[in-house]
């Protein structure tokens, strides 16, 4: 009786080949090694906290609702022969998840860096996958966005001629310029909104009143935690020049949180009670919208130049 063979046969290339195929085993043909997918990478663009800054990229970010957002899959890639490349690679963004209510639309979802415009306070989800040239679809990958209602909305008005005196109001919608309805150093802590509330009151936060120079600008500053909707106007007055005749170029910017919405200036004011109506800035849409025109306090609607003030 012949002893029996314990170790598989081993099989030639050929029939080992058959066997696969005949097996349904395989999608590939014969020879040719299984390419990997490609990797989707779906990122949130989060901006500078500051001009000078750069802006990051990351997977959850919390924003202000009513700016644009913009979602980041350049970084998607395949692998080639020579590493990783994004050569060949098409996107497709599905929307997840938004809040009730809400009738956002990506700008393209075919495209790799898309744009959308939170509209209500909340969660947005996004899902990336990408198609490499031999048509493998990547596993998703998931950006997402919490829109928060914007908060603190700070005005900051600087200029660097030392010895003099210039002003920032911040004057509500609907409000009249030197009135209740104005956030200067004569009021500085109105009550507006609903009575009785501080969150949506507007704070003179800083009020230098006796100018700086380039290494230490002069600084005003408004904030409001919680704006209500409207639109607010921003007026710059050159309020005393402490008798120098001095000419000042006083410069704002305007921030939500730690994300800057808008820049103005310098403008040059010559003389005491000149005046430059600058910005309106819409909210919620936080949208900052030049004025420029240059008046003088009296014309404004303000008492004979520095009196009662």
């Amino acid at each position: 009786m012949p002893d029996i063979v314990r170790n598989a046969p081993l099989l030639l290339p050929a029939l080992a080949a058959s066997v696969a195929l005949q097996g349904g085993c395989s999608r590939y043909t014969l020879g040719t090694a299984p390419s990997d997918p490609p990797t989707a990478q779906a990122y949130v663009v989060v901006p500078p906290a500051t001009d000078e800054g750069e802006s990051t990229l990351a997977r959850y970010a919390r924003l202000p609702y009513g700016s644009e957002v913009q979602l980041d899959g350049s970084q998607s890639f395949h692998d080639v022969a020579t590493g990783q490349s994004t050569e060949g690679l098409t996107y497709e963004w599905s929307i997840l998840l938004t809040p009730e209510g809400s009738g956002i639309a990506l700008s393209d979802p075919l495209v790799a860096m898309p744009t959308f415009t939170p509209d209500i306070a909340g969660t947005y989800e996004f899902e990336l996958v990408v198609v490499d040239e031999d048509d493998l679809v990547s596993p998703p990958s998931i950006a997402t966005v919490i829109a928060a209602a914007p908060e603190n909305l700070t005005i900051t008005m600087s200029w660097t001629t030392g010895a003099t005196d210039v002003d920032v109001h911040l004057i509500r919608p609907g409000g009249a310029y030197w009135s209740e309805d104005d956030c200067y150093f004569g009021n500085p802590e109105p009550d507006w909104g609903v009575v009785g509330s501080v969150v949506d009151n507007p704070v003179l936060n800083r009020d230098d009143d006796d100018g700086g120079d380039v290494a230490n600008p002069a600084v005003e500053e408004v904030v409001v935690q919680r704006p209500e909707d409207g639109d607010y106007e921003v007026v710059v007055t050159y309020h005393n020049d402490r008798g120098n005749d001095f000419t000042v170029q006083p410069s704002l910017t305007i921030a939500v949180g730690n994300i800057i919405i808008g820049n103005a200036g310098p403008v040059e004011l010559a003389a005491e009670g000149d005046a430059w109506r600058a910005v309106r800035i819409r909210w919620p849409e936080m949208q900052v919208e030049p004025i420029d025109e240059m008046t003088t306090h009296t014309a404004l609607g303000g008492p004979d130049y520095n009196e009662g003030s």
